[in-house]
């Protein structure tokens, strides 16, 4: 009975262990992406310290920083992933807040379950992105513009 129980404590060990590594191994790319979009940001001199990080992919892929300035002012911060584009950013107060985001999706699309928030960079410019799942449990997306909180876009039924 000791070494199946001994047995059993390795094989969970062997198994914790190896899980922490995988977990480790899959969050070094976006760690990675952070540190540089923080960099680039600290580097061009408009933010230095960060409260939040978002990676969003559309079209392009941006690295979003939420942080404050020398001046302790909010501050958001688009970069590009190529480097070509140029680096976008705004005082946080110049657009609407998560919380006014998620106010309006909530007004307009009544979700069962919100997954996430994000900002983002379309075409049109800045964008809040929140996914949801409906009461019939379908995935769906709604865009409001972060200079306004105007509605964008939605993605229904995915």
């Amino acid at each position: 009975m000791k070494k199946i129980l001994m047995i059993i404590a390795i094989v969970v060990v062997v198994a914790l262990g190896f899980s922490t590594y995988i977990y480790a191994s899959a969050k070094k790319p976006y760690q990675k992406a952070e540190e540089e979009a923080l960099k680039a940001a600290k580097d061009h001199g408009i933010i230095s310290t960060v409260d939040k990080f978002y990676l969003y992919n559309s079209k392009k892929t941006y690295y979003v920083l939420i942080g404050e300035n020398k001046k302790h002012d909010k501050m958001v911060v688009w970069i590009p992933k190529h480097q070509k584009d140029k680096i976008i950013y705004d005082k946080y107060s110049n657009g609407i807040s998560e919380q006014k985001a998620i106010e309006k999706l909530y007004q307009e699309e009544k979700p069962a379950k919100l997954l996430s928030v994000r900002l983002g960079m379309e075409e049109v410019g800045p964008v809040w992105e929140m996914a949801y799942l409906d009461k019939k449990g379908d995935l769906n997306y709604y865009y409001v513009l972060f200079k306004n909180g105007q509605w964008w876009k939605k993605m229904k039924n995915i």
